[in-house]
């Protein structure tokens, strides 16, 4: 078996770059292994003639399908839960009205539940400098709900997590921080490596397609 886990790798996609029309695509990938539960793999898309990039982060679990729908409600003891969020996924908080979708052009993240709410917080702190007084109000509330659980989580808000492509994880801190000495697995095989990039590049020709 290969190792593959925190090493860059590079992979040539065979594909012609869709804004160029002239280059080669090519991914640099990196898959980690997370104990007992699986691999993730941060991917780049580039183009060795033009400037395209396309980026993504995607949990490729060993553990069997992951679920469309994730939830976590805002105790304690899930702030420091992980998220992978892969591109086309998308993040709602139902007590607050706010959903958060992660698109194509700014590609995936790995991120925590308290980073979910902080990152909020600064979404909804800069549409208050253009806002009405009346808008101002509803904002300010949104933001006072935030700071309340991100001071004191008291379980008041839910971050549920939905990806229709099963790329996404939520994923407990117990688990995610666990240390095995030399975990060694090959996570996933070079073809599966070019299926995932060759998908990417259609769903970036697609999502562009649509809004020109």
């Amino acid at each position: 078996m290969n190792d593959m886990s925190n090493k860059l790798n590079k992979v040539n996609l065979d594909l012609q770059c869709p804004v160029c029309n002239q280059g080669n695509l090519y991914m640099i990938y990196k898959v980690t292994k997370i104990p007992y539960f699986g691999g993730i793999i941060t991917m780049t898309i580039k183009c060795n003639n033009c400037s395209l990039r396309v980026t993504d982060i995607m949990a490729i679990s060993e553990k069997g399908e992951l679920p469309v729908k994730q939830k976590r409600i805002t105790f304690r003891q899930n702030m420091s839960d992980l998220v992978i969020l892969s591109a086309g996924s998308k993040i709602e908080v139902p007590e607050i009205g706010i959903e958060v979708y992660i698109s194509r052009e700014s590609g995936g993240d790995i991120t925590t539940i308290e980073g979910i709410l902080r990152d909020i917080r600064d979404k909804v702190t800069s549409l208050m400098q253009n806002s009405s007084n009346e808008d101002k109000m509803i904002l300010e509330d949104i933001l006072r709900k935030i700071d309340n659980e991100l001071n004191t989580p008291s379980g008041k808000l839910s971050i549920i997590l939905i990806d229709e492509n099963q790329k996404s994880a939520i994923i407990s801190n117990e688990l995610w921080t666990k240390r095995v000495e030399e975990e060694r697995s090959k996570m996933i095989s070079p073809d599966e490596i070019k299926r995932l990039g060759e998908e990417i590049i259609e769903h970036y020709k697609d999502s562009n397609f649509n809004q020109s």
